[in-house]
């Protein structure tokens, strides 16, 4: 399908031929369709229109031209990475990767895609390739079929702002003033027609563009009337399309009108462009709430050059104007705070030109910042006291300049000829680049530390006697301590990392299971499956770690315990190593045990792994399950795991259960395999042993309570929603998307929020209108609102059942309520929901 965005000649005459309807008659245009085609020129965002599958360049606006230095003719036809390439130079580059995944995304959901912010060089004459970075987004337009025909392609350049963010020494630079002049359109009137079913086939494609453009667009007559809009203001004014058609702007923006209506009476009047207009207020969208947009109005003339009305393009700005306002109200802050600091903190250029000062170090040497910035650090009053000492900072500063951090104490003059003694640093600062842009130099006066310094140290000479009379009672108490404290900060660590990693492999595990609902293909169910069990593996090891540092109870179950182990066999095998003669013996009738699956494949591969350092890869391991009898009559099975390495020596037999204790080299052990697996076996009322002698190999055995065999089998997720409504709530946007699909599967229709504030206003909302909430599913922890919080707010509304899923079981936090612990199957997740309606 071919576009002629791209010619303003083709614009005119196509657009000309486009109709009006108003109140359901069909009538004359009243203003030029080519405007459509002069507002897409005009713009101020760059624009590029492109076709997919190749990403042919069919359309670019002026901005676009402008902002990358290239004609018309350079880009139409050729494709977009052709015309836009990565620098071949820069390892690093990733700027087309990134946009073709983008334009992939939007070709395949049909829906627009932002990239925040996107590094991506521009060549320019030479073939030399300048920093520039960009926000781009990528908007659909959809053919006749709802096919995606073209995508538009828009770019905001903010290379100045995130190079201006990037210098600690430099103030917010402005945005950028102005956008590129719109160009005055050449009207050749021989190329006006082309044939008349082309004409409005192409009149269909660039309205297409117009409706589906991110930026607001509209057309006015010269009562300000509204001719056309496009559906991204109509939702900024907060009205329908519809609505607007007819009526005044100030009828549906009337807040708008002081800041707006001079910029258009004078566009009418004058006939002349008004070009970044800001426009602030409040509309229907948002009641309440202070907007503001940056605006351009353009005349907009008829064949005889008078001005029938005013083309707008919109774009809002409310959130980019006060994320510049926070910033520097925050960088203000930052040196209000510092200069109240009695530190010495000051930039340099890289041949030591001092070019900034905070004040503290300024008022302590009695001189002004005259006296000082712009001037060579090392000739500064502070240093002049002593010649060598600033022959040393010279030195200091090419060493710094060339990527060295200096850092020693230093005495500094101050003011009344006093001195005082720093803790000096000089520092080198890079840019993204790695380049050296400037270096830090700080320091913090220590007088008062080197006195106590010296305190210590004679009271240290005076106790040495004493501490070595104590130094053998104390060590013991000491490593008691310390074991403490490891185990400790063990579980803090673990119960910090739970919550998180648990959301990552639920993400997996649910797109996973959904992949192998949908599709019939063997190979694919095949690697979801295996895809699945890695992340129950990484499920496991976060479970081993809570349970370990008393963070999570073991989930006991029976299992069947050769199924698990033959299913194991296979990471059994590559655990061992290529090299090792691994084998398996687990007789067929050894029945079930009591234990946590996850944690007991988890336990083996640990006992594996050492064997085979034991071996350093050459020699037999060997994994034997046997069933035995105790003492007392209780019937349990031994899995022993044995090797014929180095062994062990009594002493180390004897310290192998400790936390943190490891015979291994530093960096290749962390000394928690056995303890870990010590830990599990207790928790599952079994015990392990140690049987090992240097030279000869070890065994290690972990015993597990037998369990009587039953043939539980868990129920498939069935039909179970009825069309009840569950409002589902994380801040996790892949678990929530997830989630959603599994109770859409079982017939539930789900309302999704993002935090617990998010959610009640939803369900305030949805009560108003009549459409009750029958189940809350919601995460714990959460920004703005966490989950308990929110539910006790709509329990005071009304007694809605709720489940909580978490990544790490606060039980403080939810007390006595359901719980599904995260990562669940969809299994799990189908009979927590059902228990939430049987138990009402």
């Amino acid at each position: 399908m071919a576009c002629y965005i791209c010619s303003p000649l083709h614009c005119r005459h196509l657009m000309e031929e486009s109709l009006v309807r108003l109140n359901g008659t069909e009538v004359e245009a009243t203003l030029p369709s080519a405007d459509f085609g002069a507002l897409f020129d005009a713009a101020p965002t760059p624009l590029l229109v492109v076709s997919p599958p190749d990403w042919v360049i069919v359309a670019a606006n002026q901005a676009r031209l402008a902002v990358t230095g290239t004609t018309r003719d350079a880009l139409i036809g050729k494709k977009l990475f052709e015309a836009f390439p990565d620098d071949p130079g820069d390892p690093h580059a990733d700027g087309t990767r990134n946009l073709a995944a983008s334009l992939a995304k939007v070709l395949r959901t049909k829906m627009a895609d932002t990239i925040a912010l996107q590094r991506y060089p521009l060549r320019v004459a030479g073939g030399e390739f300048e920093e520039r970075w960009w926000h781009p987004i990528n908007a659909p337009v959809l053919g006749p079929e709802g096919e995606v025909a073209w995508i538009i392609h828009s770019v905001e350049d903010v290379t100045e702002q995130v190079l201006a963010r990037q210098a600690a020494d430099a103030t917010r630079k402005k945005l950028q003033q102005g956008e590129t002049v719109i160009e005055t359109m050449q009207i050749a009137e021989t190329e006006l027609m082309a044939t008349a079913a082309s004409a409005r086939s192409q009149a269909a494609e660039l309205e297409q563009l117009y409706d589906r453009s991110p930026m607001g667009l509209a057309l006015l007559d010269r009562e300000l009337k509204f001719v056309r809009i496009n559906e991204a203001l109509a939702e900024m004014n907060g009205l329908p399309v519809e609505a607007h058609i007819g009526r005044t702007a100030w009828d549906i923006v009337p807040e708008l009108r002081p800041s707006a209506e001079p910029a258009l009476t004078k566009v009418l009047t004058s006939g002349e462009p008004a070009l970044d207009v800001v426009v602030t207020g409040t509309t229907a969208a948002k009641p309440g709430v202070v907007r503001e947009w940056r605006e351009q109005f353009y005349p907009l003339k008829n064949t005889s050059g008078e001005v029938i009305g005013v083309g707008i393009v919109c774009d809002e700005v409310t959130e980019r104007r006060a994320l510049e306002r926070r910033l520097r109200e925050s960088e203000a802050h930052l040196r209000r705070v510092i200069d109240q600091l009695f530190a010495f903190v000051g930039t340099l250029t890289p041949d030591g030109v001092l070019t900034e000062a905070y004040q503290a170090p300024i008022e302590a040497g009695g001189i002004s910042r005259e006296d000082v910035i712009g001037k060579p650090f090392a000739d500064a009053p502070w240093w002049s006291y002593d010649a060598q000492v600033q022959a040393r900072l010279r030195e200091d500063i090419a060493a710094a300049a060339a990527g060295a951090t200096i850092r020693y104490d230093v005495p500094v003059a101050m003011a009344a000829d006093s001195r005082v003694t720093i803790d000096f640093q000089l520092a080198p600062l890079r840019d993204d680049g790695g380049n050296i842009t400037h270096l830090i130099a700080s320091g913090v006066v220590i007088d008062d530390r080197i006195a106590a310094e010296a305190e210590l140290r004679a009271l240290n000479e005076t106790l040495e006697r004493r501490v070595r009379e104590e130094a053998s009672r104390r060590e013991a108490a000491q490593q008691a301590l310390l074991q403490a404290q490891k185990l400790e900060a063990l579980g803090q660590l673990t119960s910090g990392i739970a919550h998180d990693f648990n959301n990552v492999i639920q993400a997996i595990s649910a797109g996973f299971a959904l992949i192998m609902k949908r599709t019939s293909d063997p190979q694919i169910i095949y690697i979801a499956e295996h895809s699945v069990k890695a992340a129950e593996r990484g499920s496991s090891i976060v479970k081993q770690l809570l349970s370990f540092a008393r963070q999570r109870p073991l989930e006991i179950s029976r299992i069947d315990l050769c199924a698990l182990l033959n299913e194991a066999k296979p990471l059994l095998e590559r655990s061992a190593g290529a090299k090792a003669n691994f084998s398996l013996d687990c007789p067929d009738d050894i029945g079930t045990v009591e234990t946590d699956p996850g944690l007991l494949e988890a336990a083996l591969i640990n006992l594996v792994v050492n064997a085979r350092d034991a071996i350093c890869d050459h020699g037999c391991i060997s994994v034997r399950v046997s069933r035995a009898v105790s003492d007392t009559g209780a019937s349990h099975v031994t899995i022993a795991v044995e090797d014929d390495g180095s062994g062990m020596s009594p002493e180390v037999v004897a310290r192998a259960r400790d936390p943190f204790f490891t015979t291994k080299a530093q960096g290749h052990g962390t000394g928690l395999g056995l303890a870990m697996v010590h830990g599990f076996a207790q928790q599952c009322h079994g015990t392990l042993r140690i049987e090992s002698e240097v030279g000869k190999g070890t065994v290690i055995s972990i015993d597990l309570p037998q369990a009587k065999q039953t043939n539980c089998l868990a129920p498939e997720p069935e039909d179970i929603g009825g069309r009840k409504t569950i409002l589902l709530v994380d801040d996790d946007s892949s678990v929530r998307s997830l989630v959603a699909y599994q109770l859409q599967d079982m017939g539930f229709h789900v309302v999704e929020a993002e935090d617990g504030s998010q959610a009640l206003d939803l369900f305030d909302r949805q009560r108003a209108r009549g459409l009750p909430i029958d189940a809350i599913l919601t995460d714990v922890r959460m920004p703005r609102m966490d989950g308990p919080s929110f539910v006790r707010q709509v329990h005071s509304r009304e007694p809605v059942p709720a489940l909580f899923m978490t990544g790490y079981a606060e039980a403080a936090e939810i007390n006595d309520a359901k719980v599904l612990n995260k990562p669940f199957e969809e299994q799990a997740l189908a009979a927590a929901v059902r228990s939430l309606f049987s138990d009402r």
